[in-house]
């Protein structure tokens, strides 16, 4: 199964890649409140993830593919979405991914 962001893509089996690789690095620093700063300076100002747009600093954690990133939130959402438990919002396409996807039955909740 792929979980569909803006223009990217990622697999089930990435995502528990995913949600395993921040578990790890949340348990070696649990009141971390961001991602650790890049090395490379150039690394720094392209760092973001690439489902949200957050960058390195907005985030827990901020794990890389092959260049790509996905942070701890957007892994998080792809689990959801893997579960059935998100579903598709109605769009359009170009939206970011948090515009993209919503837990289900949430446009039949009322408002009030």
């Amino acid at each position: 199964m792929f979980v569909n962001g803006p223009g990217i893509y990622i697999c089930d089996a990435c995502v528990a890649l995913g949600v395993e690789a921040i578990s790890i690095e949340l348990k070696r620093n649990p009141d971390r409140k961001r991602a650790p700063e890049p090395k490379d300076a150039p690394v720094r100002l392209f760092a973001l993830c690439s489902f949200c747009g957050k960058k390195w600093d907005e985030v827990r954690a901020l794990i890389n593919g092959p260049g790509v990133y996905i942070c701890d939130t957007c892994v998080s959402v792809s689990v959801k979405i893997i579960a059935g438990e998100w579903e598709r919002a109605p769009g359009p396409k170009s939206a970011t991914f948090a515009h993209l996807y919503r837990p289900k039955g949430w446009f039949k909740t009322p408002i009030c």
